[in-house]
């Protein structure tokens, strides 16, 4: 998060039995400041094996974040980056890597052998400053 921001990720029971990801978000501060708050998934060159991310996802209130992908391979690193509605129903989202905008990037389409993480961002391009909510997330995988 940046430093006025607040993040926080439980990992909490689903109706089926399983687990599910409790992502909370607080995105605060001076705008001069581009304040954000973001929860990163780990990733390895075994991305590039597949075309799109595939998640279902819920919030507590109708909510848009931007889903992206870092390289960190050159300069301080490049993203891509594609906005995603959520709304108060689950739902299925897929990603496809086609798709993807560079956001802080030299090339059209990131290499994905070299990305090393996907993230969920709430900033001001998506989120009023001052705003805040809760994501429910399950089923995050790759395909194909």
């Amino acid at each position: 998060t940046s430093p006025t921001s607040k993040a926080a990720l439980d990992v909490i029971a689903s109706e089926g039995g399983g687990t599910q990801l409790a992502l909370r978000y607080a995105v605060g501060g001076a705008a001069s400041a581009s304040p954000y708050a973001a929860f990163v998934l780990q990733s390895d060159a075994s991305i590039a094996q597949y075309d799109r991310l595939m998640f279902t996802a819920r919030a507590d209130r109708a909510t848009r974040t931007s889903v992206q992908l870092r390289d960190p391979t050159v300069g301080i690193g490049e993203r891509w980056d594609r906005p995603v509605f959520i709304g108060t129903e689950p739902r299925e989202i897929t990603v496809y890597f086609d798709d993807l905008r560079p956001l802080a990037a030299s090339r059209a389409q990131p290499a994905l052998a070299n990305i090393d993480s996907i993230l969920f961002v709430f900033d001001t391009v998506n989120t009023p400053l001052g705003g805040n909510g809760r994501i429910w997330m399950d089923d995050v995988k790759y395909g194909k």
